[in-house]
């Protein structure tokens, strides 16, 4: 059994991508997004995820990724990536 992982912790593993580029740690920030998704969500939430965002996926999106948990949990709270940042708002995460 999977220990509870605190939000802020899920939050930061979510944005950190996005701080990285800020500073120009573009390898970095791939690195991070490259990670495997169930280091910060439990098996049973990556295979929901995967349910429910099957056929949303993104070509660059590698599934099973955080940078693909952080997109399918956004576009599961409205996220339309309309401006093309993909940096979604907390809103729509939460």
């Amino acid at each position: 059994m999977h220990a509870c992982r605190s939000r802020s912790t899920v939050s930061i593993s979510f944005t950190l991508p996005q701080a990285l580029r800020a500073q120009g740690l573009l390898k970095e920030a791939e690195h991070v997004e490259s990670q495997s998704a169930e280091t910060v969500l439990t098996p049973d939430e990556c295979q929901l995820l995967g349910y429910l965002d099957k056929g949303k996926r993104k070509r660059k999106e590698k599934a099973g990724s955080l940078q693909w948990a952080y997109m399918a949990i956004a576009r599961l709270g409205g996220f339309m990536d309309s401006k093309r940042t993909g940096i979604a708002s907390w809103g729509a995460l939460w």
